[in-house]
């Protein structure tokens, strides 16, 4: 037979199956013990290493951390509380700082609130605190939240003494919101008003670092944030010197040791402006600390490549029920119009269920992500520093997207930004939102009364009483009416204890 050189014709597959497969793959019994009892092959240490013992070298390269000891697991003695929190938001409503010349439009929406939706600017800064406070609410119930909003010099002063003092040697959180100042000097100083609102005033870190003493985590939402982080250890390296050296600062309520258990987190980096695109909030870095679910879904839809097929429902009426602007702003297309049912606090609700897989998820990237003793500190000794930190991930995930790079005291690793369990948060996003599609496109039309009682309760029970929902007016049949009754068939996700749903049920027997 002569011997033929180059590609060949296909032949047609041997689909006879020999012997005797053919009789067991056609038992029920085998297939269904297959599918209760599937193998992994090739999956154990005798097949990777041919059960030869791991080589020092890559145990002490531990590429993906798996050898690092675990030691003093369980905290007893030093765990420490966040039991205070001051929240100074420095934002001058209606009036731009100098430094900064901003787009038009812009991102005004700060804590979920648009300021023109308001006649009075007190007014509307006051609801931005309040918002604020009920966001952080949702991270600490236990920790005693104070508002300081357009503050002078002398009113920090007295606010940060006054919280050390009922503190006592426990962590306070600082939050800071210079939105409406100029951005933080190269020495650190963040800026603040005089008393008639003619001036702004610079307060040293060295200042502040006196008044609130120590431990704190300081929360920085303004232009070059990074700035005051470093300028911040610039001034504890100071404080240890003049220690060593005898020249013990007597004004500082605490020992200088405390300064060094100090964590901060802060928006950008200190060549960065904070984002511009009228479409998202103002306080975006905040907005992903507090709220990181629902910044999340909204980020994910648009950024969705199927935000106009798959979830073009969503985009229809965005400005029906948003605090980003009216029917003149030509970006109300871009804002997605989506609540997701439930209460954070209950897991049987679609977003209880959320924000478990989101725990989850954070903490197995910061796990895979950190050394072992970083981990610890970061994650299982404070409750509120252990939230604030999970949701900082995201932002360091989400921000890098707007030419905003978040950075750390103590500083994170950037392998978190795209590490591979951010897909399964896609995912877990997707399948949501999937289901709210298809239920929507199902869902029987909403009476008005139905839509405005089941949006009332709804948004109650989101946010603990909180008046968020009080700014805007309810359209019937609007996406998020109909959306409280998206989810009802997500496994893990029932709505059948949902008190809007049983409103909804009552209702329909009274009328029949």
């Amino acid at each position: 037979m002569p011997e033929i050189y180059g590609p060949q014709p296909l032949k047609p597959l041997n689909t006879v199956m020999r012997h005797g497969f053919e009789e067991q793959y056609q038992s029920d019994q085998l297939l269904q013990s297959l599918a209760n009892d599937f193998i992994f092959y090739f999956d154990d240490k005798r097949h990777k290493t041919n059960g030869n013992p791991i080589p020092e070298e890559d145990k002490q390269r531990d590429v993906n951390r798996y050898y690092q000891p675990i030691t003093d697991w369980k905290i007893m003695k030093d765990r420490q509380k966040t039991v205070s929190a001051a929240l100074l938001l420095c934002l001058n409503l209606g009036v731009d700082p100098p430094d900064v010349m901003k787009t038009h439009p812009c991102a005004r929406v700060e804590a979920w609130v648009d300021p023109l939706n308001f006649q009075d600017s007190k007014k509307a800064i006051e609801q931005i605190g309040k918002n604020l406070q009920a966001q952080y609410e949702t991270l600490s119930l236990r920790t005693r939240y104070k508002q300081s909003l357009d503050p002078c010099v002398e009113d920090v002063k007295r606010f940060c003494n006054s919280l050390r003092r009922t503190s006592k040697e426990d962590r306070i959180l600082f939050h800071y919101n210079g939105h409406g100042v100029p951005k933080p000097t190269k020495s650190g100083e963040i800026w603040v008003f005089n008393r008639g609102y003619t001036q702004y005033i610079p307060v040293s870190l060295y200042d502040l670092q006196t008044w609130l003493g120590a431990p704190c985590i300081f929360v920085y939402d303004c232009n070059s944030a990074e700035n005051i982080l470093i300028n911040f250890q610039k001034f504890v390296q100071k404080r240890i010197k003049d220690d060593e050296e005898g020249n013990h600062d007597v004004a500082a309520p605490s020992p200088t040791s405390a300064y060094q258990d100090c964590f901060q987190l802060a928006s950008c980096t200190s060549d960065e402006l904070l984002l511009m695109s009228p479409e998202l909030p103002a306080d975006l870095f905040s907005c992903c600390l507090t709220c990181p679910i629902e910044i999340s879904i909204r980020i994910f839809l648009m950024q969705s490549p199927l935000k106009d097929s798959k979830y073009k429902i969503f985009f229809e009426n965005s400005t029906s029920n948003q605090p980003f602007g009216d029917s003149k702003n030509s970006f109300k297309s871009k804002i997605p119009n989506v609540n997701i049912p439930g209460m954070l606090s209950d897991r049987r609700t679609p977003l209880g269920e959320l924000n478990w897989i989101f725990t989850a998820i954070t903490d197995t990237i910061a796990w895979t992500s950190l050394p072992r003793p970083l981990f610890k500190k970061l994650f299982r000794h404070d409750l509120m520093i252990a939230a604030l930190f999970r949701n900082f991930l995201l932002a360091k995930r989400i921000m890098p997207w707007y030419n905003c790079h978040p950075v750390s005291d103590p500083e994170l690793p950037d392998s978190i930004t795209t590490h591979p369990m951010w897909k399964s948060w896609d995912l877990a996003m997707d399948e949501v939102l999937t289901k709210i599609v298809i239920d929507l496109k199902n869902a029987p039309p909403a009476t008005a009364l139905e839509s405005q009682m089941i949006l009332q309760q709804q948004e109650t029970l989101q946010n603990g009483g909180s008046s968020k929902s009080n700014a805007q007016d309810t359209k019937a049949g609007s996406i998020q009416t109909q959306s409280r009754f998206a989810v009802a068939n997500l496994s893990t996700m029932s709505l059948v204890n949902n008190p809007a749903l049983q409103s909804r049920k009552s209702i329909s027997l009274q009328s029949s």
